[in-house]
């Protein structure tokens, strides 16, 4: 039973009989019984292996059931296949179960008696039995342990035997490189009866090191190329063993091993994956004495050895062995092949003959490969293999007469004669030159009939014709294959359809009819394409006939004759502009109009070829790509464009411009009136609107450039958006404008000018009209009903009306019957929410010219955009609908095309500077993230608040997360106020906040540098207990939030730029826009907002105009928190809005189940 379950579970059949060479001989020591549990008995011992190598290996027999039910070794063959090693089948006989016995009684104390049965005690007795102590079984190091160990051990040994081999060689030892001498022998093994290998194309090769005088055949090469990998030791014999590393080797000799390396991997994997199944009769892993090759790696590997030597094994009939070996050079170049053809009458036939007969020719990847011969192996030359490769195949090595009969003779010739004189040296009768075949004649016979164009085609040889695809039969004349096949491509090419296979040229050989059985049935189906393919029509008038033509003569009936090919035509844009408006057409010289159309439709259907009526056909080009892309800009079907002109705004002609003027194949003509309007734009910094009098500040050239584009806009009657950076002067650049409107406006025009802002910037704009133009007439629209009513009756009477977005909604009854010059949006991303009442009652103004100035023109999402543009010449970006549809989904799916589409149509419209771009004398604005590490209670509420709502949302699916999200944006707050101080959730709290004691820390060192500080914070809560801190520690300061009357407001700001207080602690919402705070260099955002546009426009009330000292700007952060997902948030809405408008912030706020929980993530 043991040796039935040895056999069967071992790796290899020959492993069982080295197994039990192994156990008889000595080869195991220290064989110990780890444990023996139940029936079960666990033996472990040192196995010598090959090369002197010892290995711990153990295993686990079944005494009752005589079998082995585990077994484990450290010898690679253990590591790399399934099975028992030899070393484990070693130790499995020697551990049989009458050894395990003896074992066991050698555990047994000396001198202890055997235990005789005694009598049974009464329960009293039992009674008073004690429980005798559980013996101690003593501990038996675990076999990975003793694994380890003798990894190390074998380390050690290494490392001496290097030392070792470096002292031999300082006194004088051999230091001469190893270098490795190859055998190769052709022919298949019996280990390798796998179909994965074919015995014609199969090689072995063998290796033999040496190093000085030493040498010894490789007995394993998968060990040696292992060695060499890990720069191991390696014992070949007794006298020949070394560390392999690379330079213990010849440079040639590691070349080599790292090639072999990709073969022993790939042949053990294979192994591996297929098992001893694959190898149909052995069942057993193949040995790696020598390796087999394909013919292709048998290439590989000689091209390494070019100029060197190798050993060639052969079968040799002559020698009592049947095989001899031979030293061979193996060369570059063709060898001189010797190839004699001659007629023998009496058989009818010629007789082939080639010296050297025992070649064989090794083909490798490509044109490669090598003859190999009893002499030499030659790399052959790609010209060799690519004529003479498949004739090399078939005759050598030559075992036996060839014959060619007198019938095939022709065919011989046309096949291999040319090649055979050219390289080869050819003993042949002359007559052979008259078998050749005559030069082939090929036609062409291409018609259409029942929707399809069929080709007819033939070859004549002296007037003698045959089809094409016709089957080879006796009778024929000789063909010439190779011209044939090479006609046949072309046809196939073209016409993919009906009967255009290969034909077998073979067939005429065959002495007893057809190797079909005989002629078919039915008549053959001509090539042919169906005439309705406008692609593989156009490809076979385009190139194929021409094809065609340089191999013979193509006929065309009448029809096809008449077909053209054209070019791709040129399309004409014509665009003018009068009485502001932009007429646009579309036509072309080259096509009518229903063309033209027919064109258009077919590139809408993504086709890429066009057939007219009258059948002429054309590739479509890109011009009409551009015109389906303008008229999509445009919003108006480009069917229309062709077929009568389109009038629009002429705010849309430098979208047109923009589009049109570099496309490839659109001709683009445009009239006095439209390049006007692009001239004026190109050149607004050399435009001569002077400045208008009486303005009280000097402008920046930056400023009087935003100034005269202004001005261009509302001479243009276009709208814009003035987009600068916070700080650059939008209020004082619209001043200027307002300025020059109330100058030059027709004496008795009306054109009073109104501007909208937020509440809390009313008193702030009448303050700079007073300060810049104190010659506007100016009025402020607020206080009671009747006041506001009283100022907007008397409008005519002033330049400048001021209003907040909330009295404009009150008030729009009365400012909708009024005709404004000039309406202005300031922080008009008050209107990016197109459904609020604000946005729906400014867009009902009646003004001339419409302008927003706002940092931010893209807050969230790209509606956004399309809100403001709305207001400003509504209908430019469509309506939202479409808007979403064409512009800001594929947007925000990565469509860079809509991208770029966009910043077409509005770029003209947004003007941007940044402060760094323009102000070269403005202070630095350092930036920096400083973490907070929460701990104790704070950290465990924190934690605790988070891995709830994980759980939470991890449960709902997401239609059920929809329902929720105000629920968990309210959570998400309460964890930002728990990173900010938990004493904003829990009264009793007191446990400290470790983003409070940072804060404080900050201030306290600015405050002894001597600087003053802005806090911004989204909880007014937080800064009340900011506000606690700082009168503990006796710090001066002033608060401003969203309940800080207009008044107060201003006479706070005066009092921090005045030097009154150090520290002004603001809330973002309130204190974020309009006010100027340039006396502070120290900005802190106490906590992060999703938007940071927000951040950076408060952060601007101290970086502006004004500022002579570095900014510094702190944003505070809790580590491992929410917060550090916000921070990734702001970036991911900044980069996508630099692609649109080179804005800030732009993104969708549409919150996920996933974006949650990639938040909540980022805490952990």
């Amino acid at each position: 039973m043991l040796e039935k379950s040895i056999v069967d579970q071992a790796s290899y059949p020959d492993a069982v009989t080295r197994g039990f060479k192994i156990a008889s001989s000595g080869g195991i020591r220290d064989i110990q019984l780890d444990s023996h549990i139940g029936t079960e008995a666990m033996v472990s011992a040192e196995v010598r292996g090959s090369g002197n190598n010892v290995y711990r290996t153990r295993v686990t027999i079944d005494t009752a059931t005589q079998e082995v039910t585990g077994f484990g070794c450290t010898c690679p063959a253990a590591q790399s296949m399934p099975g028992m090693c030899k070393h484990a089948i070693a130790l499995a006989f020697r551990a049989s179960p009458a050894l395990i016995a003896e074992e066991q009684a050698e555990e047994k104390p000396e001198g202890r008696p055997e235990e005789k049965a005694k009598p049974k005690k009464t329960p009293a007795a039992r009674a008073r039995r004690q429980p005798k102590p559980r013996p101690v079984q003593k501990a038996r190091t675990s076999f990975q342990v003793e694994h380890m160990l003798d990894l190390y051990a074998e380390h050690s040994r290494a490392t001496a035997s290097g030392a070792s081999q470096l002292a031999a060689s300082e006194s004088g030892a051999d230091e001469t490189p190893a270098d490795l001498t190859v055998v190769i022998a052709r022919g298949v093994n019996a280990q390798y009866s796998s179909s994965c290998y074919d015995s014609d194309g199969m090689w072995h090769i063998g290796l033999r090191v040496s190093r000085g005088k030493t040498s010894y055949l490789v007995k394993h090469i998968d060990e040696l190329v292992a060695a060499w990998r890990d720069g191991a030791p390696y014992t070949y014999g007794k006298n020949l063993s070394f560390i392999h590393t690379k330079s213990a080797f010849t440079p040639r000799a590691n070349q080599l091993i790292e090639a072999l390396q990709t073969i022993v991997d790939a042949q053990s994997s294979a192994f591996e994956l297929y098992g001893r199944h694959s190898y149909v009769y052995s069942s057993s892993k193949p040995s790696t004495k020598t390796l087999p090759l394909r013919s292709e790696q048998l290439v590989k590997l000689l091209s390494m050895l070019v100029g060197t030597s190798v050993v060639y094994e052969y079968e040799d009939i002559g020698t009592p062995s049947g095989r001899s070996k031979a030293t061979i050079p193996v060369t570059d170049g063709d060898p001189t092949l010797d190839v004699e053809i001659r007629h023998d009458d009496a058989r009818e036939g010629y007789l082939l003959s080639l010296a050297p007969s025992e070649a064989v020719f090794a083909p490798g990847d490509g044109d490669t490969g090598f003859l190999i011969a009893p002499d030499g192996a030659w790399q052959l030359s790609a010209e060799f293999v690519h004529d003479l490769g498949l004739f090399c195949k078939s005759v050598l090595p030559q075992e036996q007469e060839l014959v060619i009969a007198d019938a095939d003779m022709p065919a011989f010739c046309a096949t291999i004669l040319a090649p055979l004189r050219e390289l080869t040296r050819l003993a042949a009768p002359a007559e052979l030159d008259e078998l050749l075949p005559p030069e082939p004649e090929f036609e062409f016979r291409i018609g259409l009939e029942d929707g399809a164009i069929s080709c007819h085609a033939q070859v004549s040889y002296d007037g003698r014709i045959v089809g094409l695809f016709d089957e080879a039969r006796k009778g024929q004349p000789v063909r010439d294959v190779e011209q044939e096949m090479s006609a046949q491509e072309i046809v196939r090419t073209y016409f993919p359809l009906g009967d255009n296979d290969t034909p077998n040229y073979l067939t005429a050989r065959f002495r007893y009819g057809s190797v079909y059985g005989g002629a078919s049935d039915t008549d053959p189906v001509d090539p042919w394409m169906p005439a309705n393919d406008d692609e593989s029509y156009y490809l076979l008038f385009s190139r194929g006939l021409a094809e065609l033509e340089q191999v013979g003569e193509v006929l065309l009936d009448e029809r096809l004759a008449r077909v053209r090919v054209r070019t791709s035509p040129s399309v004409q844009v014509e665009a003018s502009v009068a009485a502001g408006s932009l007429r646009l057409g579309v036509d072309s010289s080259e096509l009518s109009n229903e063309e033209l159309l027919a064109y258009l439709a077919a590139y809408r259907k993504k086709q890429r070829y066009l057939r007219l009526d009258n059948d002429d056909v054309m590739r479509i080009g890109t011009s009409i790509a551009r015109v389906a892309e303008l008229a999509e800009g445009l919003d108006v079907d480009a069917a229309r464009l062709i077929e009568s002109d389109v009038e629009l705004p002429s705010n849309r002609a430098l979208f047109v411009d923009a589009l049109l003027k570099r496309a490839d194949g659109v001709r683009f003509s445009r009239d006095e009136g439209f390049r006007r309007i692009v001239r004026e734009f190109e050149t607004i910094a050399d435009s001569d609107i002077p400045l208008p009098d009486g303005i009280g500040a000097t402008l920046r050239s930056y400023q009087e450039e935003g100034y005269r584009w202004l001005c261009l806009l509302g001479k243009l009657g276009f709208g814009g958006i003035l987009a600068d950076d916070m700080g650059l002067g939008k209020t004082l650049q619209t001043i200027a404008y307002l300025l020059h409107e109330a100058a030059t406006r027709p004496q008795g025009e009306a054109g009073t000018s109104l501007v909208v802002c937020p509440a809390s910037l009313v008193y702030n704009w009448m303050a700079e009209l007073e300060r810049f133009a104190p010659g506007l007439k100016a009025a402020a629209v607020v206080g009671s009903k009747t006041r506001r009513r009283d100022a907007i009756a008397a409008a005519d009477s002033f330049d400048v009306l001021v209003t907040s977005y909330d009295y404009v909604r009150r008030d729009i009854d009365q400012l909708a019957c009024l005709s404004f010059g000039t309406v202005v949006l300031d922080e008009a991303h008050y209107i990016k929410n197109a459904k609020t009442q604000a946005a729906r009652s400014v867009k009902q103004l009646v003004a001339k010219t419409r302008f927003a100035l706002t940092g931010t023109p893209v807050e969230n999402r790209l509606s956004d955009l399309w809100s403001i543009f709305d207001f400003l010449m509504p209908g430019v970006l469509g309506t939202q609908k479409e808007f979403a549809r064409r512009l800001s989904t594929p947007i925000g799916n990565g469509d860079e095309a809509a991208a770029k589409r966009l910043q077409s149509l509005v770029g003209p419209f947004i003007l941007r500077r940044l402060k760094g771009d323009v102000l070269g004398d403005l202070p630095e604005k350092n930036e920096n993230v400083v973490y907070a590490e929460m701990a104790g209670e704070q950290d465990k509420l924190y934690r605790a608040s988070a891995s709830k709502l994980a759980r939470s949302i991890a449960k709902q699916l997401p239609e059920d997360f929809a329902g929720s999200k105000l629920q968990v944006l309210a959570e998400l707050s309460k964890l930002r106020e728990l990173c900010c101080d938990p004493s904003l959730l829990y009264d009793n709290y007191t446990g400290g906040s470790a983003k409070l004691d940072t804060c404080m820390e900050l201030i306290s060192t600015a405050l002894e540098a001597d600087h003053s500080v802005l806090l911004f914070s989204q909880f007014t809560s937080m800064l009340d207990l900011i506000a606690a801190r700082l009168d503990s520690d006796g710090v001066a300061y002033q608060m401003l939030t969203g309940s800080t009357s207009k008044e107060e407001r201003m006479r706070l700001v005066k009092r921090f730029q005045e030097g009154a207080v150090p520290v002004f602690l603001i809330s973002l919402k309130a204190g974020g826009v309009g006010l100027n705070l340039t006396a502070a260099d120290i900005v802190i955002h106490y906590d992060p907002w999703w938007n940071v546009a927000a951040e950076n426009q408060a952060t601007d009330r101290a970086h502006r105009i004004g500022q002579t000292r570095t900014v510094t700007v702190f944003k505070l952060i809790v580590k491992d928190t929410i917060e550090e997902g916000i921070l990734a948030l702001q970036q991911r809405k900044r980069e996508l809005a630099d692609s649109v408008v080179g804005g800030e912030a732009l993104g969708s706020t549409t919150i996920t189940r996933d974006d949650v929980l990639a938040l909540l993530d980022a805490g952990r």
